[in-house]
């Protein structure tokens, strides 16, 4: 169970940030929007690794 609740934070943790990226993106100067869409890549990507660790 104890690993369950540790995947379950990091989700919910990697959701809100990435909730928060995208709604800075749409305010943010040109200039940041690429820095701000690899770190939406980067949360994608663990996002996606910790589904795959899930054990079921």
């Amino acid at each position: 169970m104890g690993i369950l609740f540790e995947i379950n934070s990091n989700v919910q943790r990697l959701l809100s940030e990435r909730a928060r990226l995208k709604r800075e993106l749409r305010t943010c100067p040109p200039e940041q929007v690429a820095i701000l869409r690899e770190k939406l890549d980067e949360i994608n990507k663990q996002l996606l690794n910790l589904k795959e660790s899930l054990p079921c």
